[in-house]
């Protein structure tokens, strides 16, 4: 039977504190665009992307070195359930939980520890609560192999930060995993039992067991701990325990024993004590970020959730997301090539301009818009509901193996027509781009500047994106409706001369005075240039009385205004493009409905208000024209407070 053994702190080599977790400390799950509206919960999101990763890495690595023609289907199964009575006293003391509540009590904070204010080791560590527990187990994963060493894949994914070699074309590469994995237990505590077939450079073992506590370095007693406490066989140090004494443990912590002659059983099963993820956060985040794996047939991939608390058994279905959906359908338009042309789908084929540094291509682009629909949620009905609590992005989802979502990119295109896409990255760029990526694999780094990332490696990322962004454009002004043709624009100087015959002057009389404008208008603009040079305007508006108009009201009371702001652009074929335009209002006015941007509030005289836009970027060879105007809707007393701005 293994005994835990708490590692101390040796002045004689270089230590480290075993709060492995803390590597994620503060990270948070990216939720752009129309994510905002539904965010996951971020300690089941990281263990669902990294716990994985790692399994389908080491899937991958197995059925390339076997050749398998049909691969084993692959899977990882999540099962949520509770300990009681005789069971629960058990297992919790093979874990050493009663140790764990002790050391808790011995000292000044939890913090020091790594830990949170509750979890299973509060209040004496209770024995008439349930212990709740996640189990993780692959099928068909090859399992945790090597001679324990340098060699050992377990010692690797267990006890390594940032020394991990990874195989070419996976999906982790410094080891942080088990940072994302260990923050799925609430006290840090988790078990490997690991299954492998003999290998000539360990012969004899095909089985191993690991449990390890990460926690924050302490002392306790008088003596200094690093926090690192190991699960090992009595009598091997900080050895696991191997075959029948690794079967034993593992049948000790409820385990289904594996056997290593089945390649379905070559794999590993984790549990995590008192687990901080729930079934729902696990299931929408298998949604989220492996759809890619799960909707590939070719893979024989799947993922599964059992909830043994409420009996539920559930397996992601990301095509019934309806925010999913897109991205799906511009993937398979991606992988697939495409019988007939669909406006509301298109397909490309991104390659590098030069083939100087070794690679020809950079993958398959495809973009996807619902003109009907999400791609103008302003105007829809049930979506403009949200447009206010939703900040709509044009996302497209980045994809390289293993099949995972790296990330939902935001393109940087503001306003609507808002697209979603994928993004899938060939083969011979897919190694580039795992070297550029954080510890978290959620973004595709595009400078070089801190030194870790090669700058060839930064560049083919850099110039990715650029491509990726420059489809976007193109792809959203060839979906975003028509102009009107140009007889319907409006020219300001024969709009004078019609206004000056309706008022009955003569050719060379001057018309009859006007009376003072109610209101003036102050606009100023900056022409800036954005990050590929091309222009866009940003500015503000101010309105207020004009000098000399007299209004009906004291200058106490408020006067309802409208006020409307428009941009256009017209090329060098007199075509009329309309450019999306952003502005921003001063508290107190309100868009009107299927009006564009025209704003209602209430101004007092006296006082001036002021309005900021900017628009989207647009071609440089176009003449462009801001137009700003503002009237009185009624000079009715308005008894109420105040307007906010005022």
């Amino acid at each position: 039977m293994p005994e835990w053994h708490w590692e101390l702190v040796d002045h004689s080599r270089i230590n480290a504190s075993g709060d492995f977790a803390k590597m994620f400390r503060g990270e948070r799950v990216k939720s752009p665009g129309v994510f905002g509206a539904d965010p996951l919960e971020d300690e089941s999101a990281l263990l669902m992307r990294e716990a994985v990763q790692n399994s389908w890495d080491a899937a991958m690595e197995t059925r390339a070195e076997t050749g398998e023609l049909e691969p084993h289907p692959f899977e990882v199964s999540f099962r949520l359930f509770e300990l009681w009575g005789e069971d629960r006293d058990r297992i919790a003391g093979a874990l050493g939980l009663g140790d764990l509540a002790h050391r808790v009590e011995s000292v000044d904070s939890r913090q020091i520890l790594g830990l949170g204010e509750k979890d299973c080791l509060s209040d004496g560590f209770a024995s008439d609560l349930p212990l709740p527990m996640l189990e993780i187990r692959e099928h068909a994963a090859g399992g945790m192999h090597g001679p324990w060493g340098e060699d050992s894949k377990l010692l690797r994914a267990m006890c390594t930060i940032g020394i991990t070699p990874a195989t070419p074309n996976r999906g982790g590469s410094f080891g942080y995993g088990k940072a994302g994995l260990i923050r799925g237990s609430r006290v840090r505590t988790v078990i490997a039992y690991t299954c492998f077939a003999e290998r000539p450079d360990d012969e004899g073992v095909t089985r191993r067991l690991l449990g390890m506590t990460y926690w924050g370095s302490h002392k306790h007693e008088g003596r200094s701990y690093t926090g690192a406490r190991w699960f090992a066989c009595l009598g091997n140090g900080h050895e696991p325990c191997v075959n029948e004494a690794a079967d034993q443990v593992a049948s000790l912590l409820g385990f289904a024993l594996r056997d290593p002659a089945e390649v379905s059983d070559r794999g590993t099963t984790m549990l995590l004590v008192d687990p901080t993820v729930t079934a729902d956060g696990l299931v929408r985040a298998a949604e989220r970020f492996w759809w890619p794996a799960l909707e590939d047939g070719s893979l024989q991939f799947g993922l599964v959730v059992k909830d043994e608390t409420t009996g539920g058994v559930h397996h992601p279905r990301p095509k019934r997301n309806p925010d999913l959906l897109p991205f799906i359908e511009a993937f398979e338009a991606a992988m697939m090539r495409q019988d007939h042309k669909r406006s509301e789908l298109r397909a490309y084929d991104l390659k590098p301009r030069s083939t100087a540094d070794g690679y020809d291509r950079f993958g398959k682009l495809a973009l996807r818009s619902d003109r009907s629909g999400w791609s103008y949620p302003e105007t829809v009905e049930g979506l403009a509901e949200d447009a206010g609590e939703v900040e709509h992005r044009s996302l497209v989802a980045l994809i390289r193996d293993p099949r995972m979502v790296v990330e939902y990119y935001d393109t940087g295109a503001r306003g609507s027509p808002y697209i979603r896409g994928a993004f899938v990255a060939d083969s011979v760029i897919n190694e580039r781009l795992r070297l550029t990526e954080n510890k978290a694999h959620d973004t595709w780094q595009t400078s070089s500047a801190a030194g870790d990332i090669a700058t060839a490696d930064a560049e083919a990322a850099r110039l990715l994106l650029q491509q990726v962004r420059s489809r976007v454009r193109e792809y959203r002004a060839e979906v975003r409706p028509k102009p009107k043709p140009y007889a319907a624009m409006r020219f300001p100087v024969w709009d004078e001369l019609a206004r000056m015959l309706w008022r009955g002057a003569a050719p060379g009389e001057r018309p009859p005075p006007r009376p003072a404008r109610a209101l003036s208008i102050q606009p100023g603009e900056r022409l800036a240039v954005g990050e590929d040079g091309r222009p866009y305007v940003e500015g503000a508006a101010s309105i207020g009385y004009s000098d000399g108009y007299t209004p009906e009201h004291p200058e106490g009371d408020l006067v309802e205004v409208s006020l409307r702001c428009s941009f256009a652009a017209i090329d060098g074929s007199r075509q009329q493009h309309t450019v999306p335009l952003d502005v921003e209002t001063p508290r107190g006015f309100v868009p009107q409905e299927g009006s564009g941007h025209v704003f209602r509030g209430r101004i007092k005289p006296g006082h001036r208000v002021t309005f900021e836009y900017l628009t989207e970027e647009y071609d440089s060879y176009w003449t462009v024209e801001v137009d700003v105007s503002a009237e009185i809707v009624a000079e009715d007393r308005f008894d109420g407070a105040e307007s906010p701005d005022q």
